[in-house]
């Protein structure tokens, strides 16, 4: 019997770690790098096609156009989904679907990068990895904290993305953009909570010192040149103070988050560290 016990067991473990997981966002992705699961990931989103270790993953398009036909064909049994994908307009098409789902809680601090890591290891069946996992982000917490002090932006910034209609929306006070760059010091207060399209008129109206835009920006307004007349209408943009950084790199608040936080306070120090 009680041999019989221990092979069931094995079974059970066997079967937890057997999981085919689809990973829509980089926070679960990392997440589930971090906690050496990454050959399970059968699909993901185009972002996090470029984190180590999901070379073999199915790329299911960008956030806002997952192909939903080809994520339904390959029959995974959880489907891990970063907090932001909610803002896309897929979450009904994705709760459509039938398939086990889990979503990250919408909430940007460290405590809750620990609690999505310990969530993510209890549905892959890597419990095991927990502290380990955390442990690694708590020193990489640790180095940004240790920065802080001497590095914080003290300006007033701005991130607009593509609204993916050739315009531009600005990261509200409930998005992993405005978090981190909270975090990092940012001192514009905001009195909108989600995305939402904005004109230069109403950009001007807050005054920022400091306007971040994405690549992907760029190209949906029609290339650098006209970007520029857009933005030259704003004190930043005359001030030459509108920064460009790759479209996914404020989409995530989870494991490498300090890293983040640490690039875009080292941006904003004239002396560097």
């Amino acid at each position: 019997m009680k041999y019989l016990l221990i092979i069931l067991l094995i079974i059970f473990s066997n079967t937890l770690s057997a999981k085919r997981i689809i990973s829509l966002g980089l926070t679960p992705t990392e997440i589930i790098t971090d906690l050496k699961y990454q050959s399970k990931i059968i699909g993901c989103d185009t972002w996090s096609k470029g984190i180590t270790g999901t070379g073999m993953a199915v790329d299911l398009g960008p956030l806002e156009k997952i192909d939903f036909k080809l994520l339904k064909e390959l029959k995974p049994d959880l489907i891990i989904v970063d907090a932001e994908f909610s803002k896309f307009g897929n979450k009904e098409k994705l709760n459509a679907t039938g398939l086990k789902v889990h979503y990250l809680a919408n909430k940007f601090s460290k405590n809750q990068v620990e609690e999505n890591i310990k969530a993510i290891a209890k549905l892959i069946g890597k419990t095991g990895e927990i502290e380990n996992s955390k442990e690694r982000f708590r020193k990489k917490y640790a180095e940004y904290l240790e920065m802080k002090n001497n590095n914080k932006i003290k300006s007033k910034v701005i991130y607009l993305e593509s609204n993916y209609k050739g315009s531009f929306m600005i990261a509200g006070n409930n998005t992993s953009p405005n978090a981190i760059l909270k975090d990092a010091g940012n001192t514009l207060k905001l009195e909108i909570d989600d995305w939402k399209t904005i004109t230069i008129e109403e950009i001007n109206k807050l005054n920022p010192d400091v306007i971040i835009i994405t690549d992907k920006l760029i190209k949906d307004l029609g290339g650098n040149e006209k970007t520029l007349k857009i933005f030259s209408k704003t004190k930043p943009g005359q001030n030459d103070k509108v920064i460009v950084i790759e479209d996914w790199e404020f989409r995530n608040y989870g494991i490498h988050v300090s890293d983040m936080l640490l690039k875009i306070m080292g941006t904003f120090n004239e002396n560097g560290f």
